[in-house]
């Protein structure tokens, strides 16, 4: 799915919109690093070892289950 985006004015810079089904998908909700290429810009979660609630509960479940 392409999606042509305009930059939109921010203050006295420019920026541009990630739709919100994109910052769920790719887990962009805590932050995310931008890095250049040549060929274009690579958006990816922040790194962070801290977990979310969900996450944690999550990585519980998994342990357990490979348990059984």
């Amino acid at each position: 799915m392409n999606q042509v985006q305009k930059p939109i004015r921010i203050g006295n810079s420019k920026g541009a919109r990630i739709p919100a089904h994109l910052i769920r998908s790719y887990h962009l909700e805590r932050g995310f690093v931008m890095k250049p290429f040549q060929d274009g810009i690579l958006i990816a979660p922040a790194d962070s070892s801290k977990l979310t609630l969900e996450e944690s509960f999550a990585a519980m479940a998994l342990d357990l289950s490979e348990l059984l």
